[in-house]
């Protein structure tokens, strides 16, 4: 193949990819804004409508299921990526306890609460890797407390116990799972968009190009449907801002 064939051929991919990561980028909106719908709704409610969603089809994109999406994505988080993804998941931690205390007392659930509160309320320079780092300390030294210990304990009794509190955790757990996969869609489109602007100008060889498609589309496809950890157990393990290391110090 010469090379204006070549180069033909990466950028009818390039169009190919451009238009698959856009569609998936509205999919992801539009389940969000669903599930933002559900949370809004009074108690038990939230649970059915969430398991309807389910049913009906709604996290499937190209026979997948898109909670999968950012699991399966191994690219470092930058560090405002880091700030914005763990701040949404303090913020959903701190959802999720008030759920709880809403159902049943624990010890130290009020306690955390007020510390999930102060992190949340942290005002973090995204652009300032040293601040990033210390925002990410006072993170992870809050996973380590009796406190927090206590809650995954609580969390997981109240899973185990109770199907509305299930269904309430693993609502979060979407909720989280769909942002985290936007934000990582929305990345690799820019991404996308770079290359795409690179062999326009001749600055990026067409051999460079398509290695580079390969390793995004190697990157960026979620597992095939049935792959990774069902939505159920990835509830039980996620949701908590604490669990995500993926940023680099």
């Amino acid at each position: 193949m010469g090379d204006v064939d070549q180069i033909a051929a990466v950028k009818a991919t390039l169009e190919l990819l451009t238009a698959d990561n856009e569609s998936l980028i509205e999919h992801f909106q539009e389940v969000t804004e669903k599930l933002n719908l559900i949370e809004k709704m009074p108690p038990g409610i939230r649970g059915v409508q969430f398991r309807q969603l389910e049913q009906s089809g709604a996290f499937n994109f190209n026979n997948v299921d898109v909670r999968h999406f950012a699991h399966h994505t191994t690219r470092a988080l930058t560090p405002p990526q880091f700030v914005e993804r763990t701040g949404r998941r303090l913020r959903n931690t701190e959802t999720l306890i008030g759920r709880f205390l809403e159902h049943e007392e624990f010890e130290g659930g009020k306690e955390l609460q007020e510390s999930l509160q102060t992190l949340t309320s942290e005002i973090v320079d995204r652009n300032d890797q040293a601040a990033v780092v210390k925002f990410k300390q006072k993170v992870e030294a809050l996973r380590e407390t009796p406190l927090f210990k206590n809650y995954l304990k609580v969390r997981n009794g109240f899973m185990k116990s109770s199907p509305e509190l299930k269904d309430e955790a693993e609502l979060m757990a979407a909720k989280e799972a769909v942002a985290d996969g936007e934000m990582m869609a929305q990345d690799q489109y820019v991404e996308i968009k770079d290359l795409e602007k690179g062999v326009a100008s001749g600055e990026v060889s067409p051999e460079e190009a398509q290695q580079k498609l390969d390793e995004i589309e190697a990157r960026g496809q979620p597992p095939a449907e049935g792959g990774g950890a069902p939505p159920g157990q990835a509830a039980a393990k996620g949701g908590d801002a604490a669990e995500d290391e993926r940023t680099a110090d």
